[in-house]
């Protein structure tokens, strides 16, 4: 016996729990269960601040978004604030953005023909002036802007990326919260090689 013992112990979930993540900006982790919430927990006590619902399967991965994330410009012309934001994946085939300020659900992204088994967020990446078709394009424009895109990975063996930054440029009128924008899909990856796919 090493003689360790649990800062805490809590009873998290109904069901299974099959992913936590420690937020980079704040005291808090989530953990996210088959019983298809989302609970996020202050580090300091064990206690839940938060219960996000919404999925309609059980939720497999959780990822906050990384630090200095630029927050979303939502359609009624509010923003998603500066306390951050958080991405699931889950049974149900959808990719949710969730807000920390408020534990609701901004974007949901639809997709994918079976489970949704991992969410990352990637850096936004390098801007590069040779490529230019429409993919790269879209790809450079979030360099510029710092903002970084989603990767998902399901059981119908493809891995999509995202950009929950894409519905800016929509009319407010066009664009209500918690609903999907095929706009938000950058590309689908295949066999290794790419396609836009809608």
């Amino acid at each position: 016996s090493t003689g360790l013992k649990a800062i805490y112990t809590r009873v998290a979930h109904e069901k299974d729990i099959n992913a936590i993540d420690v937020s980079p900006t704040s005291p808090i982790f989530a953990s996210a269960s088959q019983d298809r919430t989302i609970k996020i927990w202050s580090l300091d006590d064990g206690s839940v601040v938060g219960i996000l619902r919404g999925h309609k399967r059980g939720v497999w991965s959780i990822r906050f978004a990384p630090v200095n994330t630029p927050p979303i410009n939502l359609g009624d012309g509010g923003t998603s604030s500066s306390r951050g934001l958080l991405a699931s994946g889950s049974g149900d085939r959808t990719i949710k953005i969730w807000s920390l300020s408020t534990y609701t659900c901004l974007l949901t992204f639809e997709g994918h023909s079976n489970s949704v088994l991992k969410v990352v967020w990637l850096s936004p990446p390098k801007a590069s002036a040779d490529n230019e078709d429409e993919y790269s394009s879209s790809l450079k424009n979030h360099a510029q802007q710092a903002q970084p895109i989603i990767a998902s990975a399901s059981s119908d063996t493809l891995i999509k990326l995202w950009s929950p930054y894409a519905s800016i440029s929509q009319p407010s009128s066009s664009l209500a919260a918690d609903t999907q924008d095929p706009d938000n899909l950058l590309t689908t990856l295949s066999h290794h090689s790419d396609r836009k796919s809608v």
